[in-house]
């Protein structure tokens, strides 16, 4: 079974051959497992109600490991 969430969506306006740079912080819905982002690309308006990586323009994806945040333990204290 797949399970799906969206994290984020973001508007951008584009023309021919313009770019975009951004920096995005995410944070899983889980611990202790390999996670698959995707992110997908549609043109203008055609944003379906349940975007997947079949139904867009262009995707990628990218795998993370998600662990255990741990708080730094100083030494002497």
């Amino acid at each position: 079974m797949v399970e799906r969430t969206e994290l984020q969506r973001l508007d951008y306006s584009l023309g021919d051959g313009d770019d975009v740079t951004d920096v995005r912080n995410v944070t899983p819905v889980t611990e202790g497992e390999t996670v698959r982002f995707s992110v997908l690309l549609y043109e203008s308006d055609d944003v379906p109600e349940t975007p997947t990586n079949e139904n867009a323009y262009r995707h990628t994806y990218f795998w993370v490991d998600v662990i255990e945040e741990t708080t730094p333990t100083l030494f002497g204290s």
